[in-house]
């Protein structure tokens, strides 16, 4: 249940950061490099408004929750997921920045290392943090969340270690 209202956010900003890619590529194919940089800026910051706008309204999910008559049973546990991954919603649409940046100048290589990283950290951080595994307690559908968030956070952070060598690349 609370996936659905996730995977909407999620969506919806990476369908107005979708349009980093070929702005990007137009600007590498006008031979306009410097404008690149200026995109990708703009971007964060509407990658920025955007995940904390989708931050805020995923934190009041449950009223909706019980609007559209969704079991009460199902609602804590539902809202606490989102409550967890919420906070990963900034830091996966700063990613996708990055990520798009990259695609438009044709370094896709990166993104399937970073996907398949991300894919194999995530796994781990969902079986320890579900089950209680390696001394942390079992969290159950939250700690899918707090994984996923700190997956997307990781992609984040290590993606813009990555972009400088592709940028410099290009020049």
């Amino acid at each position: 249940i609370g996936n659905t209202l996730w995977y909407t956010a999620q969506l919806a900003g990476m369908g107005v950061l979708m349009a980093v890619s070929p702005m990007v590529a137009h600007a590498l194919g006008a031979n306009e490099p410097g404008k690149v940089t200026g995109l990708v800026k703009q971007s964060f910051w509407i990658a920025l408004m955007l995940g904390m706008v989708g931050l805020f309204l995923l934190n009041q999910a449950g009223p909706f929750f019980l609007a559209v008559g969704v079991d009460p049973d199902v609602v804590p546990t539902s809202t606490s997921y989102l409550s967890a991954i919420a906070w990963g919603l900034p830091a996966i649409l700063g990613y996708l920045c990055l990520r798009y940046m990259s695609e438009g100048m044709g370094h896709t290589r990166p993104l399937m290392y970073f996907a398949f990283l991300g894919l194999i950290l995530n796994a781990i951080g969902n079986y320890v943090l579900m089950y209680g595994k390696l001394g942390f307690p079992a969290m159950g559908a939250v700690g899918c969340g707090v994984s996923s968030a700190f997956t997307m956070c990781c992609w984040s952070v290590s993606f813009t270690f990555a972009v400088p060598g592709a940028t410099a690349q290009s020049s």
